[in-house]
């Protein structure tokens, strides 16, 4: 799923990059996709579920980088806020073309 979603952000703005970015402590984030100064955190969830314990690498990947939002992209089918920084979105839905990450 990373692959694809580097190939959308490819397809959707120019010149923009794909990091990955981990702590030493072990916190990580799948994604980072970097448009200009504007950076996208995205975490890749492989099952439908997301509990908060899923996204603490998330947020704290957002404070570091001072993100004000972050998204959780699942094989879920519901797209909803997790906590009012961080969306949920489904892969279905991005696949799709009926819901595009903000670049």
């Amino acid at each position: 799923m990373i692959e694809e979603l580097i190939a959308w952000a490819a397809e959707h703005a120019v010149r923009s990059e794909a990091y990955y970015w981990r702590t030493q402590a072990g916190a990580e984030v799948d994604l980072l996709l970097v448009h200009g100064r504007r950076i996208v955190p995205v975490e890749i969830r492989l099952g439908a579920s997301v509990d908060p314990r899923s996204i603490v690498g998330l947020k704290r990947c957002m404070a570091d980088l001072k993100a004000k939002r972050g998204f959780v992209v699942s094989m879920g089918s519901e797209r909803r806020m997790a906590d009012p920084s961080v969306e949920l979105l489904p892969w279905a839905a991005i696949a799709a073309g009926s819901v595009d990450l903000p670049l």
